[in-house]
């Protein structure tokens, strides 16, 4: 886990995860864990109640150099269409304009910074990977 300032200023941080076995796993050292986080999909809520196998259609936005998700793992599952994106924050602008059905991540840090942007009412219920 890395503390960065990028978003809250000096007095609150923003934890970005790495993929642990990725290009940074050789700079990473695993500790604790501080705090479980359900990660899932979030898919604008337009589109009705979405399923792991239904992700497929849809345009779905990504972090860049963001976690692995357990739940794509599966080939039959994998959205053919993924965004990577620095970001929530440009995910949600993204779903607010029609370039992406859903974002992936950290469902409350999503859920947060849709409230913060003023566009939690897009947001449909969560599936939750883990």
């Amino acid at each position: 886990m890395v503390l960065t300032d990028r978003h809250h200023g000096i007095t609150q941080g923003d934890c970005t995860i790495l993929n642990l076995k990725g290009k940074y796993s050789q700079w990473v050292v695993k500790g604790g864990v501080v705090l479980q986080l359900p990660f899932g999909v979030i898919a604008n809520k337009q589109l009705g109640a979405i399923n792991k196998y239904n992700l497929q259609g849809l345009r779905i936005s990504f972090l860049r150099d963001g976690v692995f998700y357990e739940g794509f793992s599966d080939e039959r599952i994998l959205p053919k269409q993924k965004e990577y994106d620095t970001g929530y924050e440009l995910g949600l602008k993204k779903m607010a304009h029609g370039r992406v059905n859903a974002i992936a991540g950290a469902i409350p840090t999503i859920q947060y910074f849709a409230r913060e942007s003023a566009v939690d009412h897009l947001l449909g219920s969560p599936l939750v990977f883990y």
